[in-house]
């Protein structure tokens, strides 16, 4: 049986790790990488997004850092100087343009299944990662859903290809037109979703063997998401 506490926890802002929803960028990961841990799955409150309180303890994971070169990159800046985009934008911060969320709330080491413990069963009443992530499509993409519609944003910034069918799950309707692209030698796909208003691209991972590491295929890929923004929003794409 389904854990009360958990169904609540993982309707609101859980899986979110700074920002504003009001920006009109989002960063969606899959899930936390490093791993919740018995100790640190805590069902706190999430009836509020979280948001940084530490640039330099945010910067120093990879995937964060990587991050910052591509939303540089996308802005127009060069990479190199993600630091000072990050400082000057104060990004995932309360009242900045950027959140960054996640499309399932508890982290883990990385997405094998084997590593749904008997102490995590205990802690959501599912049986197996299957269970949990089959429950979050039905009840917790419905909700990022809603909050697309709510707030807006111009972009959904997705990493990780593979996932962009659960992408397009919790943040389109099913009907949007999927257009295919290439930057710095990787694939994305892009949609338009809540009446237009909101693009919704997927990039490959921000790190890894196969996902976007370097420098020039980070500024690549924000110099063509930025050039598929202007042509459908013009140049005041980042206004509402």
């Amino acid at each position: 049986m389904t854990n009360n506490e958990f169904k609540e926890w993982a309707q609101g802002f859980s899986g979110c790790d700074g920002g504003n929803p009001s920006g009109r960028i989002w960063l969606c990961g899959i899930e936390f990488g490093g791993g919740h841990t018995e100790k640190t799955l805590i069902y706190d409150d999430v009836t509020k997004p979280p948001c940084i309180t530490n640039k330099d303890d945010f910067i120093r994971y990879p995937y964060n850092w990587k991050a910052i070169k591509l939303l540089a990159a996308l802005n127009g800046r060069e990479c190199a100087k993600y630091k000072t985009f990050f400082e000057e934008q104060s990004c995932f911060y309360e009242k900045s343009n950027y959140f960054k969320l996640n499309l399932y709330p508890i982290g883990f080491k990385d997405t094998a299944h084997h590593r749904w413990g008997d102490w995590i069963i205990l802690k959501t009443g599912f049986a197996t990662k299957l269970q949990y992530l089959d429950w979050c499509k039905e009840n917790r993409f419905p909700v990022l859903r809603r909050w697309l519609v709510q707030y807006s944003p111009r972009l959904v910034l997705c990493t990780g290809v593979t996932r962009r069918g659960e992408f397009r799950s919790a943040f389109g309707d099913g009907t949007e037109k999927v257009i295919e692209g290439k930057a710095g030698g990787k694939d994305f796909n892009y949609f338009l979703t809540n009446d237009r208003k909101t693009m919704v691209a997927t990039v490959y991972f921000l790190g890894g063997k196969y996902g976007l590491g370097s420098d020039d295929q980070l500024a690549a890929t924000g110099k063509q998401l930025a050039s598929v923004l202007y042509e459908e929003y013009g140049s005041s794409w980042m206004s509402a």
